[in-house]
Formats: structure tokens, sequence, C-alpha cells
């Protein structure tokens, strides 16, 4: 695997320096591993060396926090990278059991209509050190996540760096997680499907649909022209009879749009279509997040409930998602990188 940049530049400075090469790893562990929040508090080091590496490199962080908005059990920090591109970062608090919710892009290329990541000015693919860095920022507070989600601004497996963050993530030399505390939100990037198969097939995979019809989802989603359904559920197919775990198709249920009742008729036919895989496809249900330039409005609370039993009457596992973070624009569909 490739190192991060500022362990690579790390590297430069201490070769440079002539210290013995354990020095790497010692230093690495307490960036990744410790809430040492400074070279200065990296106390098993010189105090020569670390004074070098804080004159080289004065912040650990690629990013710094813009604001910080905070509910009862979420939180959402507006980062702003080197250049002020916002990344947008939630951290959830479920009785003790954190998740984060981290981002790849600053803005989004794909433009989904409902989203309003897509309808951010502008687009960033994020680097290694920016995406991972918004984990370490909660490291060096003491609150390392129990979980990482991979579904904030951008999508995940268009990120050229993407398979890189996930050695980062799973190495024990860095933040060390298991494959099975990882999860990663896609609309369906066919090729980086069957890559992540081959690579980490025991990453947890959620799927973006929103309408089961080819047609109606390209408008939605126009990336749908390039990767149509059946391809995609050809590939997550291969990977769910490789981790034995469920898939999660996430659908947003939008009013007078997509949910119809053969909406959910042709959602039961293409999960019944994957055979003796189909009972690990499981249906989320997710209530629209309005925002200041939508055009959709949210499915009534009683339609998705009629959805949902209908589903269910066709064989269909789902689950009405509760919703988490939408009072401060941190839930679905909602970060844009605004206060």
């Amino acid at each position: 695997m490739k190192d991060t940049p500022k362990i690579e530049l790390i590297k430069q400075i201490l070769e440079e320096s002539g210290e013995k090469t354990f020095r790497l790893a010692q230093i690495r562990k307490q960036i990744y591993q410790s809430s040492a929040a400074s070279f200065d508090k990296m106390t098993d080091i010189s105090l020569g060396l670390r004074q070098k590496l804080s004159s080289k490199i004065p912040n650990l962080l690629s990013l710094t926090v813009a604001t910080t908005t905070n509910n009862t059990n979420t939180q959402k920090i507006l980062f702003l990278t080197a250049n002020k591109h916002p990344v947008e970062t939630v951290f959830m608090d479920y009785n003790g059991h954190t998740t984060i919710c981290i981002s790849t892009h600053s803005g989004c290329p794909l433009g989904c209509e409902f989203c309003a990541t897509g309808k951010m000015p502008s687009s960033k693919s994020l680097n290694v050190d920016e995406i991972t860095d918004q984990i370490l920022h909660f490291v060096k507070l003491g609150k390392r996540p129990d979980n990482i989600v991979i579904m904030g601004m951008g999508e995940p497996l268009i990120n050229p760096d993407i398979f890189n963050v996930l050695d980062v993530l799973t190495s024990k030399d860095y933040f060390g997680y298991g494959q099975r505390h990882i999860s990663i939100s896609t609309v369906g990037i066919v090729p980086n499907l069957i890559k992540l198969n081959k690579t980490y097939p025991q990453i947890n995979l959620a799927f973006s649909m929103h309408s089961p019809f080819d047609e109606e989802r390209e408008k939605l989603m126009p990336i749908n022209k390039a990767y149509p359904l059946d391809d995609v559920f050809s590939a997550l197919n291969k990977h769910v009879k490789l981790n034995k775990r469920k898939i999660f198709v996430s659908y947003i249920m939008l009013k007078n749009v997509n949910d119809s009742d053969s909406h959910a008729n042709e959602i039961a036919r293409l999960i019944n279509k994957q055979g003796d895989s189909k009972y690990l496809f499981h249906v989320n249900l997710i209530k629209f997040h309005k925002y200041e330039q939508s055009i959709f409005t949210p499915s009534d609370n009683e339609k998705i409930r009629r959805f949902s039993i209908m589903l269910k009457r066709l064989g269909i596992n789902n689950t009405i998602r509760k919703d988490f973070g939408e009072e401060i624009k941190g839930a679905c569909g909602q970060l844009a990188g605004s206060k």
C-alpha cells in the first residue's frame, strides 16, 4: 500500500535527518492510533525531532474546522481544505455507539436531481489525507468512531484514491478497522464495484437506487446511462455471494415521482431476480430531506408506510429508516458545504 501524503513527508524529513527507520512506524502509530494532537505531545521521540517536525508540519490535519453544528445525537462539522474547499462530516452517537459519515469530495460531479451536494457550484475529489483526516479529527479528541460510513459528499467509487483510503482505514499500521466496520454507499460504478469485490469483499455496501425503472432513474441520476440497473445488480449479486451479508438498497421517497404501486412492484421484480441471494437485499425507505433549490417534496408518512407494507407482501425485506440530523442539515442528501 501507499503511505499517506503526510507520512511520505515525515519519511522524507526523517531520512534527511539521519533518523533510524523505526522512527517512522513510531510516529505513524502516534498519529493514527493515539490522541496526540501535535508532534509536541509525542513524548516518546526526542525534543529536537519534535521541534523539527513541528516546524516543517505545523498542523497534523490537512483540514481546518469552519463550523460545528450539534443536536441531541448528531454533530455536523464543516471543514475547509487548504484551498478552502468545503467538506462536511457527520458524527452520530447512538447511546454510546458511534458512527462517522465521511465525504470523498467537496461537491459532486454526478448531479443527482434530488441531492443538495450535486447542486454545489464546483466539485473536487479529496485526497487520502483530506478523507481520512475527517476521522483523525475525532481520534485526536479521544472519540475514535466505532464504524465508518463513506456516504457523505460525493460518489466514493469515482474518487481516484478510494482504494488507497480503504488501505489506510484497514491497515494495522494506520487506523486498523476491520472491513465489516466500514460501509460504502454507491450509485453503482460497476468497474469499481467489481474491483471492490476482489479487494475488499467484506466491506458493507449500500446501493443508491431511488427508481427501479432505467428511463426514470436516468432522469433522476444521469449516471444510470453508463451503469444501468441490470449491470449494477449483477455486480452487487457477486458481492453478496462473497460476504453473505445484507446489501442495503437506498430508496428516497419522492412524492408523486417514485412512490407508486408500480414502483414497489418493479423493486420486487428486480430483487427477486437475484435468485438465492434475494433475501440479502434489504430496502431502506428514506424520507426526502428538502433543501433550498429542491424541486421535490417528500412522500407523506402514510404513503411511505403503505409502500413498505406492499414491499413486504411482495417478499421484500425493508425498513423505514429513522432520520438523524435533518434539523442541522446533516441528513441524507442535505450536505452542501453550508453552516
